[in-house]
């Protein structure tokens, strides 16, 4: 009971989704608070909340699940499960994952600054200490300078990096704001990392894939492209806005699964799933491109800019108070309306420099820079002129014993082997990975023992075929003609599931 005796609830130990969705119900308050202002259910669910993101599975290093149940998730599986070909890269949900690290950070910064205004300075400072410990995990062990972008996802025992750019981790810390708002925010990896990795998957229509591999894409991946390109005021970003727009259902809706000809899929998962979570996140970026639209509660502050005129904004909620801003060309420039109305003044600010402050009630037109003044010149982004390359293991020559298994537990107990290093079967790998674990290219062998725990578990995106009759067999062959020895995991436990509890 709270010190009146009135009857309160203990939130800090109810049940709480171990990543992901805990982070989205902050940033869902969040949201709602950026053109709004209210505090008021921050202040009535902030134990809720906090127990959002403490509640979260963060281990000792600073990293965390998937959620299992990722938009994404289900339509890759379920192509590989009607063709058993495509896709051989779509990222497993059972590893350690970069997506809710980012939404982790996000959230922590949600409440961070709250915390700042509502008085809680221990708790700010508790939440940028949990931000920053999330992150500094994401540099050091998810970070791929080599690459120029974040592997999506990471084994959960041998430290391994899935190394393919997928689409919908890679593009979302930028749309999420995680990083440049409120942690380094003199780091631009995160936003130039996207665009590295979108280079692997752009697409001529203006639409990216998923994955390398994998031209199939969720519905809001358009949205996360636009975004990413809007955020550096691309050159590409008018193609992406044409294969966002293109993308659309003829209703003007967005399905989950979208097929590589950029139509919902008639074959595949999703076709009839139309949601507003696709569509929210599509029309928010559209928006936000054509816009540059941020808005500050506090400092009760709007900000624009418009990639292309003329164009009508109306409606642009700040706390109690709406801004109407129209844009038209003016000579070599810029000429923008601003009118307000509601309950409290607005400060708009241009990207040019200019800030204005109007009463409500009152109208200002002032001339603003060319849009066309501000549009990068990195660009215009390309399909990949080569095939992807995934690269060899870092321990390749330097290991001994080569212990291919999921499990954690399997590969402890080969740890007296000599020199033992693990291939974690939760990471989709191509066949050269593992060939480059055994063997050089020249066909000189590396290690020595093979140890395969594969029977009940084949792989990601792998079948039993792989190891009985394809291209693994080949490898395993090969190696075996070069005096290497294969032994058989004697104990295979079942496949992969639910890792990291409920």
């Amino acid at each position: 009971r709270g010190a009146g005796g009135e009857a309160r609830t203990d939130w800090s130990h109810a049940p709480t989704e171990r990543a992901e969705v805990a982070s989205f119900l902050i940033l869902q308050h969040y949201w709602y608070w950026q053109q709004s202002g209210d505090l008021t259910p921050i202040k009535e669910h902030w134990d809720y909340l906090r127990r959002n993101l403490l509640g979260q599975r963060v281990d000792e290093q600073g990293r965390l699940p998937f959620h299992g149940d990722e938009t994404y998730r289900f339509p890759g599986y379920q192509i590989f499960e009607a063709t058993q070909k495509e896709p051989t890269d779509w990222v497993s949900m059972d590893l350690l994952s970069a997506d809710s690290a980012w939404e982790y950070i996000a959230a922590a910064g949600a409440l961070h600054e709250w915390a700042e205004i509502l008085g809680k300075a221990d708790e700010a400072a508790e939440y940028e200490r949990l931000a920053m410990k999330v992150r500094d995990a994401l540099d050091r062990d998810f970070r791929m300078d080599d690459r120029g972008y974040y592997a999506p996802a990471i084994s959960d025992f041998s430290g391994e990096q899935y190394r393919y750019p997928f689409a919908n981790v890679n593009l979302s810390p930028v749309w999420l704001n995680a990083d440049l708002r409120w942690w380094k925010p003199d780091d631009t990896y995160p936003l130039m990392s996207a665009l590295t990795a979108m280079g692997w998957l752009w697409k001529d229509s203006g639409t990216v894939k998923t994955t390398p591999g994998c031209a199939y894409y969720v519905g809001m991946t358009p949205g996360y492209a636009v975004w990413n390109l809007a955020a550096k005021r691309h050159g590409s970003l008018d193609q992406a806005i044409e294969g966002l727009l293109n993308a659309a259902s003829p209703a003007g809706e967005y399905s989950e699964m979208i097929a590589p000809d950029d139509n919902p899929t008639d074959k595949h998962w999703g076709k009839n799933r139309v949601r507003p979570w696709e569509g929210g996140i599509n029309a928010e970026a559209l928006v936000y491109a054509l816009t540059w639209l941020w808005t500050d509660p506090v400092s009760r502050t709007v900000g624009l800019q418009p990639w292309t005129v003329p164009l009508k904004v109306r409606n642009i909620h700040c706390g109690q108070s709406v801004l109407h801003a129209e844009f038209t060309k003016a000579g070599e420039g810029t000429q923008v309306k601003l009118r307000v109305e509601g309950e409290h003044p607005l400060r708009v600010r241009m990207l040019s420099g200019e800030v204005v402050e109007l009463k409500p009630g009152q109208e200002r037109t002032l001339e603003t820079g060319s849009p066309g003044a501000w549009v990068s010149t990195v660009g215009p982004l390309q399909p990949p002129s080569r095939p992807f390359s995934y690269g060899e293991p870092t321990f390749a020559g330097k290991a001994k014993t080569i212990v291919v298994t999921w499990s954690k537990g399997t590969f402890a107990a080969y740890r007296g082997r000599p020199s033992p290093a693990a291939i974690d079967t939760k990471i989709a790998f191509p066949p050269d990975y593992l060939a480059a674990a055994l063997y050089d290219r020249s066909g000189k062998r590396r290690a020595d023992t093979l140890i395969l725990d594969v029977s009940k578990y084949p792989g990601h995106c792998k079948t039993a075929e792989f190891w009985t009759k394809n291209e693994g067999k080949r490898i395993i062959d090969r190696f075996t003609s070069l005096g290497g020895k294969v032994e058989q995991h004697p104990n295979p436990q079942d496949k992969p599931g639910d890792l990291f509890g409920k």
